[in-house]
């Protein structure tokens, strides 16, 4: 049996320093939404910013990705004529608490009211099912007060505003894309969930619910 937590004991050739994972360049804030208390993560390039300003890349379910996109940012600095990524600000935007998800929130905040009512009453991993319905709020609060605050703080590009999620927050980038395009000018989606109440979202307007017969 494998044991996920060392004895500490002092013997040996390791040396405990601690716990924890350091993360540098990460600035931390909290907000408020229409929904409730936001942690934002900001991750600033290490070049210089271009006349226009940096793209701004959004990142859903912050708590859980940050660390990642944190160290990408970082490595891709050391190599960036060869990766032929330009620089960009990440900001990634998740909810208080240690947890790298919230379940409940973010099937909130994601997902647009659903007429039809057809939701599965269970979850993934045996949870109740959380309720939808904040996507338009959520997505005013993304381009509105969170996108001013951050441009008075730091030299953005709003003309270059990029929106990344995956299952539930794919479906998000997705629904953005759709209903409000001037406002999200390039989404990255990682297995969007696409069906919602066994309606496709390419069947008119995700949340609208099943169309009638002609």
């Amino acid at each position: 049996m494998i044991h996920h937590r060392a004895i500490r004991r002092k013997e040996g050739m390791l040396q405990d320093v601690g716990n924890g994972y350091l993360v540098t360049d990460v600035q931390q804030y909290n907000t408020t939404g229409p929904a409730g208390g936001y942690e934002i993560f900001v991750v600033l390039p290490a070049a210089s910013p271009p006349p226009e300003g940096y793209p701004v890349l959004y990142l859903l379910d912050g708590n859980a990705c940050i660390a990642g996109a944190a160290d990408a940012l970082r490595f891709q600095a050391k190599f960036h004529e060869e990766a032929r990524i330009e620089p960009l600000m990440i900001v990634a935007v998740g909810y208080p608490g240690a947890a790298p998800f919230d379940m409940g929130r973010r099937a909130y905040d994601y997902l647009p009211a659903h007429k039809s009512r057809k939701l599965g009453d269970r979850f993934m991993q045996g949870a109740p099912w959380h309720q939808p319905g904040g996507a338009d709020d959520f997505l005013d609060f993304l381009s509105g007060p969170l996108r001013t605050s951050l441009a008075a703080r730091y030299p953005i590009n709003t003309g270059r505003q990029i929106l990344c999620g995956a299952s539930f927050g794919g479906f998000f980038t997705l629904y953005a894309l759709l209903t409000r395009p001037p406002v999200i000018q390039q989404i990255c989606r990682r297995q969007p969930l696409v069906v919602v109440g066994r309606q496709p979202a390419d069947k008119g307007r995700p949340g609208d619910g099943p169309k009638p017969a002609p």
